[in-house]
This record gives structure tokens, C-alpha cells and sequence, in this order.
């Protein structure tokens, strides 16, 4: 019989896949091409499958070799995470790279270990200032530096 030996392998396995699926169902929609004449398609979905072909691998390994088992208090700091990554997207049209840029880092910082204000007001000021700095004047990236109240 064979058993799950590595929880988080076979974890990180099925998100892998999960993410490639849902890359290669997002980009089912574009043009594939071929190789000489590529299309819109061709790289989101040859990415998919590497990604897939990853999950699987790990998948795989999951039931050979043995390894930590699956521990869910690390869970609120993913989901500090993945709110900084919406709040991002949600702010960054009407607030601005600079104040979006802020307030990312600020929930991020919610993540941390040992949450010290002006330490992550530090952060936060020195990453959004590179940022600005780096997307907006250097790359002349169309994006909104500043608030569009």
C-alpha cells in the first residue's frame, strides 16, 4: 500500500497544480502558435505545464521519500500576505504607487515575528520610495506616483 510520506511535498505538489491549472485555463482562451511564430498563448501555457510537471514531481516525492508533516499555524502569516498582494491591487489606480507601496509593506510587516512600528514605517518608506523611484522615473512606467483623489 502505498502512503503519503511527505505532507507538505504532496501540499505544495497540489497547489503547484492548482495554479497550473488555472494559468493554463486562463490562457486556454489566446492563440497558441508554433515555435517559429509564437503566439499571445504559447508561453503562459508552456509555463503552465512546467509548473504542472513540477506539482507532479513533487506529488511524487511526497509518497518516497518522508519529510515534515503538514502544520497550519504559519497560516495567518500567509493570509497577511496574500492580503498585502490584494490590497496592492485594490490601491495602486487611485492611491498611487508611493501610498500603495506603503500600505503592502505595512501588512506585510503583520507577518512578522516581531512587529515593530518604526522599524516597518522605516521599511516601508525606503521600499516605496525605491519603488517610485526605480517604476515611475527610471523605467517611465505608466503608473501614477501619487494619489489621484
Amino acid at each position: 500500500m502505498i502512503g503519503i510520506r511527505d505532507q507538505q511535498g504532496l501540499a505544495g505538489g497540489l497547489l503547484l497544480l492548482a495554479i497550473a491549472g488555472g494559468l493554463g485555463w486562463a490562457a486556454s482562451s489566446l492563440a497558441f502558435g508554433s515555435v517559429m511564430a509564437m503566439g499571445p498563448g504559447f508561453l503562459p501555457q508552456i509555463l503552465a505545464a512546467v509548473l504542472g510537471g513540477f506539482g507532479a514531481v513533487m506529488m511524487m516525492g511526497s509518497l518516497t521519500v518522508a519529510g515534515p508533516p503538514l502544520v497550519f499555524r504559519r497560516l495567518p502569516r500567509l493570509l497577511a500576505v496574500l492580503a498585502a498582494l490584494l490590497c496592492f491591487a485594490q490601491l495602486i489606480e487611485d492611491w498611487g504607487l508611493f501610498l500603495s507601496a506603503l500600505a503592502v509593506v505595512l501588512v506585510s510587516c503583520a507577518a512578522a515575528d516581531e512587529r515593530r512600528l518604526a522599524r516597518s514605517l522605516g521599511l516601508a518608506g525606503v521600499l516605496a520610495t525605491i519603488a517610485t523611484i526605480l517604476f515611475v522615473e527610471l523605467l517611465s512606467l505608466p503608473l501614477s506616483a501619487w494619489p489621484r483623489f
